[in-house]
């Protein structure tokens, strides 16, 4: 294949990109040289990605290409030939494809995806996957501890404890008691909340059947370091007490490694949400908490999106994500004008979940 050099110490480029790079060139020239703040301003793009699309060294993102066109008053079906003429070719922000599958679970039966609905990505899509890319961390799967044990483990686990079945917010656990035995969720779904240091309590997580609550404290022995209450819904769930766990655990290895790799998950799965905290935009970080609630609590519609099972407000989805309430509610709204998502009263439907996997959690996105 033909290369160019664009300028002293710079990679060669590809011909095709520099074919690409040429047009862009051209169609620039003809419009009297704008300048990229000047472009940025008028179409609502940041001019950094303006100047990347222009000098091209690499294939550029196809939103932020069309917007410049536009912009420039090109012809799209012309620049769309060229971009698509540079496959093959590393674009800014892109990882090559490992020819993985989405983690989204298979259909069985009816519905095929909606035909026709176009994902609007934002101009600042490429901004955010060249930003972003070394940030993300890989979604963390939920895991029901007793699909993990044979059925002979796990009738005589559950047989350890007490069964009943509790209404709607009552309290499982509580933060700072000194209680020690564990809950496993049987049916339903439980929200975990923490104390903040000036008093109120904050929503951290969301889990649902074969959840494992309190382990921590049943093998260490600690205080509680979070609470456990059950959703709007009654639930279902199994007590055991610690003496009768640590003895079955002693007795059956297998128990004793499911434990402490749900521990070491839900402690990875704190340390990936804390890092996003400190480096992701807060639209990246409500799109992966959605991706999560989609695939742990999503039921499949008749029109190809995942309608999440779990009612959840905006003041509970902005501490999930961790930002305030207005903050959140703007990043819902460009999730919703990119198609992504729709929304109503404590109701949230995933259109595109392939798209939101994408933009939560990086384009080789497999767990």
């Amino acid at each position: 294949m033909a290369v160019i050099r664009t300028r002293e110490g710079a990679p060669e480029r590809p011909e095709a990109l520099q074919r690409l790079a040429a047009a862009l060139g051209d169609l620039h020239r003809m419009r009297g040289r704008p300048s990229t703040r000047a472009l940025a301003s008028d179409h609502h793009i940041s001019h950094d990605t303006v100047h990347r699309v222009l000098r091209c060294e690499k294939r550029p993102q196809w939103p932020a290409l069309e917007t410049v066109v536009r912009a420039l008053a090109g012809e799209l079906a012309e620049f769309r030939t060229l971009w698509d003429a540079c496959e093959g070719t590393t674009a800014a922000g892109d990882r090559p494809s490992t020819g993985r599958q989405s983690r989204i679970p298979a259909r069985t039966a009816g519905p095929e995806p909606v035909q026709g609905v176009e994902v609007r990505w934002p101009d600042q899509w490429d901004e955010w996957t060249r930003w972003t890319d070394r940030n993300r961390r890989p979604r963390i799967a939920s895991t029901n501890l007793l699909d993990t044990l044979t059925p002979t483990v796990r009738d005589g686990l559950l047989a350890l404890g007490v069964t009943r079945r509790l209404p709607g917010g009552r309290r499982l656990l509580r933060q700072g008691d000194s209680d020690t035995h564990i809950e496993i969720v049987r049916d339903g779904w439980v929200k975990v909340t923490t104390l903040t240091a000036n008093g109120p309590e904050v929503l951290t997580g969301i889990k649902g059947v074969g959840a494992l609550l309190g382990a921590e404290s049943a093998v260490t022995g600690e205080p509680r370091a979070y609470s456990v209450t059950a959703g709007e819904d009654s639930i279902v769930s199994t007590v055991i007490r610690q003496p009768h766990l640590l003895g079955f655990m002693k007795e059956y290895s297998e128990v004793s490694a499911a434990i402490i790799k749900q521990i070491g998950r839900d402690l990875r799965e704190s340390n990936r949400r804390h890092a996003q905290q400190l480096s992701l935009p807060v639209t990246i970080r409500l799109a992966a908490v959605l991706s999560d609630l989609a695939h742990d609590a999503g039921a499949w519609t008749p029109q190809g999106g995942l309608q999440i099972s779990v009612p959840v407000s905006q003041r509970e989805l902005a501490q999930l994500v961790g930002a305030s309430p207005a903050t959140t509610q703007k990043a819902l709204w460009f999730l919703r004008s990119a198609n992504l998502v729709q929304t109503g009263y404590r109701r949230i439907l995933v259109a595109d979940p392939e798209s939101l996997d994408r933009l939560a959690h990086g384009p080789d996105y497999d767990v």
